[in-house]
């Protein structure tokens, strides 16, 4: 039974959402079960969990009569998890896993972020030719009209790559939180 419960958390937090495709209401929606007939507890009234199956469908269904405060609960269980979970060892755990993922996910990406920077590069070395040739003189409207449209492609190529400009003029990075 508690594996069930676990798996059926698990799959709640993988998600992301309750059974209908809604943020669930409360922080327990969803994942306190009844012991004697497995109905969900539901919020009854104000703020008391309640057998759903005892609520809506009688104690012929279901005799858990017990209302229990929501806040006692809430209390209670987040209190076990930081117990439970937010050990050093599991916090150690937690992120490991986190920047493997994470590095997983940007060797995945690379080669479509290098696909999109090569346009990228290239557009930008004619933005620099032709701020080279304004800055020699060379200032007519065609040079005008060509620096903006390359302009425009960059900005394009930055945004459909989640790209950002390079950083200039970057102060060094000194300290230890570096």
């Amino acid at each position: 039974m508690q594996q069930r419960r676990t798996a059926h958390a698990q799959s709640q937090l993988t998600n992301g959402k309750a059974r209908g495709g809604r943020l669930p209401k409360y922080l327990l929606s969803g994942l306190l079960k009844c012991a004697l007939c497995g109905s969900s507890f539901i919020i009854s009234g104000v703020g008391r969990y309640a057998c759903n199956g005892h609520i809506s469908r009688g104690s012929s269904v279901c005799t858990n009569s017990v209302r229990v405060a929501k806040k006692l609960v809430d209390d209670r269980c987040l209190a076990a998890l930081r117990e439970e979970l937010l050990t050093p060892d599991a916090v150690e755990q937690i992120i490991r896993k986190t920047t493997r993922l994470i590095a997983a996910r940007n060797r995945e990406r690379q080669p479509e972020r290098e696909h999109l920077q090569r346009p990228l590069t290239k557009v930008e070395t004619e933005i620099m030719n032709i701020m080279s040739a304004i800055k020699a003189g060379i200032l007519t409207v065609s040079t005008k009209a060509e620096l903006e449209q390359a302009e425009a492609e960059r900005d394009e190529g930055r945004q459909a790559g989640n790209i950002t400009p390079a950083r200039t003029g970057a102060l060094p990075c000194t300290g230890p939180e570096f």
